[in-house]
């Protein structure tokens, strides 16, 4: 069958549209020891927020690009043993004086496909030896089909305060295309235990530009959400990363054609006006929040202008570090190669990105806009100099180009802006980060993505 989704396009330039997904800056990183890591982690802030990945599903969704290995006994305990030892490392640098953190994120993969004593006892050994601020926000990922009330009370009741469920569609033939485990009344039902067992703070993900989908089925999916009475909804579209099962099913043709870009225009557009008209406040790209204290506290903390520091534990997880030097870097992805290094007590880090004061300037405006507006104070009090000094140039042409706008407080991207976001967030890149595209998990894993390398060259488009 003849697909139109337009397959993987590195840096294209305005009026083309990017479409790589923009997850972290700078994109090259270098070969580091990891404990030059532990270092700088040492010098850190010491009220970081965590993110641990947890990279096991039930089974492997056909489009996911992130780190993760299905499900299976053995892997788990191999996995519970090195973890462990990754937090202590972690914990012991980070918060020697005993200072809290500013919250948690348990993700994956899906984390409550571990057996609910195995998943506790992680829990349990993370906030105790990383303990969160009284009021933060903890939150874990979950498939519905992974969770009955049982585990959902003992969830709650371990300290994690806020759950995101990996519902995608509430329509069964879109579920079987993505590949989900789950039906939609799973679906259903795993919100409604949630609230049973506790929790007042219920996220959901959907997806768009599924092949077959129209605007109506989309806005029908968006009023079911409402319906079910979530806190917050990501909404992101079908992204076709390299690698992925999905991908190359599309790119052999054995795929039903997508709707086209008019008609994923059209549902982002669908998308405000659907969740505006019943409150919910548009604060990323891609998230709604029911209201402001049910924002993702987690992608603020990533995102938001001024960016705050983050430890991220797990295979294939990356933290932001921020102090004396800023780092980003991320931890070994192969899980065996990560339980090895940890075996003889090392951080599992091998690529890092010392951030330079050009780059740092620059995340915080790739990354801030991510959440669709910057600070021209915040920029000052941060760099000592003026926002518009600095990035005058890509300002003015996104301006004249109707994609970004500011006024005397800040920079914000316009309602035209917010659907070339890639490109927007591409030209706050510096000269030495332009053209790099990111690297996935499922690259990452193989052994490809060497354009991570600031020395390599960037990668070719490929289907393998």
């Amino acid at each position: 069958m003849e697909s139109s989704f337009p397959l993987y396009r590195y840096w294209s330039d305005y009026p083309k549209r990017d479409v790589e997904y923009v997850r972290w800056y700078p994109p090259t990183l270098q070969v580091v020891d990891g404990e030059t890591i532990l270092e700088a982690l040492g010098r850190g802030p010491e009220a970081a927020a965590f993110y641990l990945h947890i990279p096991f599903c039930k089974d492997v969704c056909p489009y996911c690009p992130f780190n993760k290995y299905r499900m299976r006994d053995d892997r788990a305990k191999a996995f519970m043993d090195g973890v462990l030892r990754e937090i202590d490392l972690v914990a012991a640098q980070r918060h020697r004086r005993g200072t809290k953190t500013s919250g948690g994120y348990f993700g994956g993969g899906t984390p409550t496909a571990m057996e609910t004593p195995d998943l506790l006892r992680l829990i349990e050994h993370c906030l105790e030896r990383l303990p969160p601020q009284p009021g933060s926000e903890v939150t874990i990922e979950a498939n519905p089909d992974t969770v009955d009330l049982d585990k959902l009370r003992q969830l709650r009741a371990s300290g994690i305060n806020r759950i995101s469920f990996g519902v995608q569609s509430f329509r069964p033939e879109f579920l079987k295309i993505l590949g989900r485990t789950h039906g939609v009344d799973g679906a259903v039902n795993a919100i409604e235990l949630a609230r049973k067992a506790g929790f007042d703070n219920i996220a959901i993900d959907l997806i768009y530009r599924v092949p077959g989908q129209t605007v109506a089925l989309w806005e029908a999916d968006l009023a079911k959400a409402l319906q079910l009475g979530v806190d917050h909804i990501s909404t992101y579209c079908l992204f076709l990363d390299p690698g992925t099962r999905l991908y190359n099913e599309t790119l052999m043709g054995h795929v039903a054609a997508y709707p086209p870009e008019s008609e994923e225009v059209a549902m982002y557009q669908a998308t405000q006006q659907v969740l505006g008209a019943a409150g919910f406040i548009h604060y990323t790209i891609n998230d709604f929040a029911r209201r402001m204290g049910r924002r993702s506290e987690h992608h603020l903390m990533n995102w938001q202008a001024p960016q705050r520091s983050y430890a991220g534990m797990g295979p294939g997880a990356f933290s932001y570090t921020e102090g004396d030097e800023a780092f980003i870097y991320c931890t070994i992805h192969s899980l065996q190669e990560y339980l090895d290094v940890l075996k003889e007590g090392r951080l599992p880090v091998r690529l890092a990105n010392r951030l330079t004061p050009e780059e740092r300037r620059s995340r915080y405006m790739v990354m801030g806009l991510r959440c669709l507006s910057v600070s021209k104070a915040g920029f000052r009090r941060l760099f000592g100099q003026e926002m518009t000094d600095v990035f005058a140039g890509p300002i003015d042409q996104l301006k004249e180009w109707g994609l970004l706008d500011e006024d005397g407080e800040q920079v914000f991207m316009t309602e035209r802006g917010r659907h070339f976001a890639s490109n927007v967030l591409k030209a706050f890149y510096t000269p030495a980060n332009r053209g790099k595209p990111q690297a996935i998990g499922v690259e990452l894993l193989a052994g490809k993505g060497l354009s991570l390398v600031s020395v390599g060259q960037p990668r070719t488009e490929t289907g393998t």
